[in-house]
């Protein structure tokens, strides 16, 4: 398994998830922008990707990438990451 090129992919959809919860976050607030991260936020990073980058899947499907695979790598580095979030809002509120 290529660690650099899954991280890639992992960046790139990343890129427009947070651009989606950065708008959540000033509209909702914190809390509920760290709970929209890995679920609603996938969703609009997968459809980013899908629109502006569609032909890199092909690359990555050469190298045995799957689609689901790829979503659900996404999906698990964004779980972990809102995980440590929500640790850290615990942890630091008064």
């Amino acid at each position: 398994m290529n660690a650099k090129l899954l991280f890639k992919y992992i960046l790139d959809v990343n890129i427009f998830c947070v651009s989606f919860c950065a708008i959540s976050l000033v509209v909702f607030g914190f809390l509920w922008s760290v709970i929209m991260f890995p679920t609603i936020g996938l969703v609009f990073g997968l459809f980013g990707f899908k629109i502006f980058k569609e032909q890199e899947y092909y690359m990555y499907f050469n190298l045995g990438y799957t689609k689901t695979r790829l979503a659900m790598s996404v999906f698990v580095f964004n779980v972990m990451i809102s995980v440590f979030a929500l640790a850290f809002y615990i942890i630091m509120k008064p």
